[in-house]
Order: structure tokens, then C-alpha cells, then sequence
């Protein structure tokens, strides 16, 4: 996942996006209003449901190093006894 709200802009994909929707803005109006677009559309683009779901959409799978199960944010890993060796830890 991207990184957290608290600044939403630090994502690279939510940046890029912001960047290229105020693009055509940047001659006409004050960098303030600029500012104040980037990060209204950046909050929108990371909070929104459906917003989020867009950028996840464009954003990279991610590289497989070994065969897993992936988890999502905030979902808990399952209690499993096995180690990385596969056997159970009664040696």
C-alpha cells in the first residue's frame, strides 16, 4: 500500500496524478491555489472510496519474491505453528 493520509502526496503514484491534473493550472492561477489543489485532490485521490480504488487500479503489483499468501492492511497474519522450515515447533 501507499503511504499513510497524513500526507498523501509522499505516495509517487497520487503525486504523479496530482501533478499531471494541475498541469494546465499553473499559469493562471497563484501558487497558493495551486498548493491548496494539490492537496484537496491528493486527500481525495487516498481517501475517496472510490478515488482509492482508481489508484490502486495504476499502481504496481507487487514483486513476488516467494509463493505466499498476501495479506491486506490491517489484516492480521493466521496463528500458524509451521515455521519457515515447515515443521511444527516441537523438535
Amino acid at each position: 500500500m501507499g503511504p499513510s493520509l497524513s500526507d498523501p502526496l509522499e505516495d509517487p503514484i497520487i503525486r504523479a496524478q496530482v501533478d499531471r491534473a494541475v498541469a494546465p493550472y499553473r499559469e493562471k492561477l497563484s501558487a497558493e491555489a495551486i498548493e491548496e489543489m494539490r492537496n484537496v485532490l491528493a486527500v481525495q485521490l487516498a481517501s475517496h472510496p472510490v478515488l482509492s480504488r482508481m489508484v490502486q487500479r495504476v499502481r504496481p503489483p507487487p514483486v513476488v519474491h516467494r509463493s505466499d499468501d498476501i495479506l491486506k492492511e490491517g489484516e492480521a497474519a493466521p496463528d500458524d505453528a509451521k515455521t519457515s522450515t515447515g515443521t511444527g515447533g516441537d523438535d
